[in-house]
């Protein structure tokens, strides 16, 4: 998986994400992940704890579970990395029919951004890290290629 090992390349202190399908995927680089919908305030939690380098990998549904997650991340300048794995909607099924640019910006995120799997690139992640506060990143990936992933 391209998109995981070009987090684990970054470096990061932690990869905290939730139950669900990115979480058993291959070579998942998630070292914790308490609830479905607990990753992005648990990253901000981490991140309030002392980790510096702190990534959240959640897909688009355990995203709208947590999505307050993205108020606390602002209103405490946590400076981490939020990745949101875009398969158009719950396992590729149940279209969520949100504007996940728009809430991320609507709440305050300065760095909001979404890229297909041509564009990933570690070039990305490295735009991603400049910005100290939270950062918002949709990576628009085919269900299709998350099942061939998943153990």
């Amino acid at each position: 998986e391209k998109l995981f090992g070009l987090i684990k390349g970054m470096k990061p202190d932690i990869v905290i994400g939730d139950f669900g399908r990115y979480f058993l995927g291959n070579g998942s680089p998630i070292e914790y992940a308490l609830y479905y919908g607990g990753g992005i305030i648990s990253a901000v939690g981490a991140y309030l704890a002392g980790q510096k380098r702190v990534y959240s990998i959640v897909g688009d549904g355990g995203f709208t579970q947590g999505a307050l997650g993205l108020v606390e991340a602002v209103r405490k300048n946590s400076d981490i990395n939020i990745v949101v794995i875009d398969n158009g909607g719950i396992s590729g099924k149940e279209p969520l029919n949100i504007n996940l640019e728009s809430l991320a910006s609507g709440v305050g995120i300065p760095y909001v951004k979404r890229i297909n799997e041509k564009e990933l690139s570690s070039s990305v992640f490295e735009e991603m890290e400049d910005y100290k506060l939270p950062k918002f990143l949709i990576f628009n990936y085919s269900y299709h290629n998350i099942n061939q992933n998943v153990t």
